[in-house]
């Protein structure tokens, strides 16, 4: 989703912002944020944006890691759901784009890129894609490959806030 810029701001700081909402699940969410680690992306360019969700142990011990290798805010919030947590960070995020993900996901390397270039070439389109599950026995998911797809029929009439 590509938005506008703030009033108190004259531009966005990144191309992009990866919004994390995550709750009791610090294994997944260090796998998460270790495939943003290996993006294929500036990293200049991209911050994650944590969204803590109440869970039962701070998670401090695992961001801390890779604060080094990301741009890395780590948010907490009394527990509101998964909902509220994007909100949260869509709130807190400083990229023209935000990219929305779970803490049980991987990113393929090229994600970003591949965003990236369907952006550029389709403005003002949403952008979708497929899910490749690690948990085959999830009915709930979708498995394909992780190709970046735009979604053309969700032009200008039902995308017209998101700039």
């Amino acid at each position: 989703m590509r938005r506008n810029a703030r009033p108190d701001m004259s531009e966005f700081y990144y191309d992009f912002s990866i919004i994390v909402p995550t709750h009791n699940r610090p294994q997944q969410l260090a796998a998460c944020l270790d495939s943003f680690a290996g993006l294929d992306f500036p990293r200049d360019r991209f911050e994650v944006v944590v969204v803590d969700d109440e869970s039962a142990k701070p998670l401090d011990a695992v961001v801390s890691p890779f604060r080094e290798r990301l741009h890395l805010v780590l948010v907490r919030q009394k527990q509101a759901g998964p909902a509220a947590a994007r909100n949260r960070g869509s709130a807190e995020a400083k990229g023209c784009y935000l990219a929305f993900t779970d803490d049980d996901c991987r990113a393929d390397s090229a994600w970003l890129r591949r965003l990236h270039t369907c952006l550029a070439n389709h403005p003002g389109d949403l952008i979708g894609g497929k899910l490749a599950s690690a948990r085959d026995a999830n009915i709930y998911f979708s498995h394909g490959l992780g190709k970046v797809s735009r979604l053309g029929w969700l032009r200008a009439e039902l995308a017209s806030g998101c700039g």
